[in-house]
């Protein structure tokens, strides 16, 4: 029988490839005296070099990395090649643009990670209790004032405004 399938969930299990190994298997076999009883074993820590915690998260970090690079850097040479051809200024302080972009996209990466381990779950079991426990306009009415919120709560626009009156035209690139 065909089971449904939330997309969230699918995309979730397509998207990191992940191996699980159980927590017994980690643990020394447990030794036994002669009555039966359990000897209590003292647990070490799990110890890692640094070239096995790379090789951990190599995969991992690479995958999100490169999303962030996907979203940035056509948007950063679009910029440049405006730049360049219709205001016909080169791009000054290229090196310093350049570890700010970098910065942008481990920004990135990071926050998109905490959305998508604080936020999304949040919102899914949000998303997939409410209609089984209001009516459609409650539930309808509850959306809009959630849309209304998340609008004001956006701080996007109030910091590209701060940022931009810091700008000074004449010294602008």
């Amino acid at each position: 029988m065909a089971k449904n399938v939330r997309f969230g969930e699918y995309l979730q299990a397509v998207t990191v490839d992940t191996a699980s190994v159980a927590y017994g298997k980690l643990l020394p076999k447990p030794q036994f005296d002669a009555e039966g009883r359990e000897i209590p074993q003292k647990i070490t820590k799990l110890r890692m070099s640094g070239a096995d915690i790379v090789n951990l998260l190599q995969p991992y970090l690479s995958v999100r990395f490169m999303e962030q690079v996907r979203a940035v850097v056509p948007l950063a040479i679009f910029l440049a090649i405006f730049q360049w051809l219709v205001l016909q200024r080169t791009v000054a302080d290229a090196t310093l643009i350049g570890a700010g972009l970098l910065a942008v996209m481990i920004g990135l990466m990071i926050f998109m990670e905490g959305l998508k381990l604080g936020l999304m779950p949040f919102g899914d079991i949000i998303g997939s209790n409410l209609p089984r426990k209001l009516p459609l306009p409650d539930v309808l009415t509850f959306v809009l004032l959630l849309g209304i919120g998340a609008t004001y709560a956006e701080p996007a626009i109030g910091t590209l405004q701060v940022a931009g009156s810091i700008v000074d035209p004449e010294k602008a690139p």
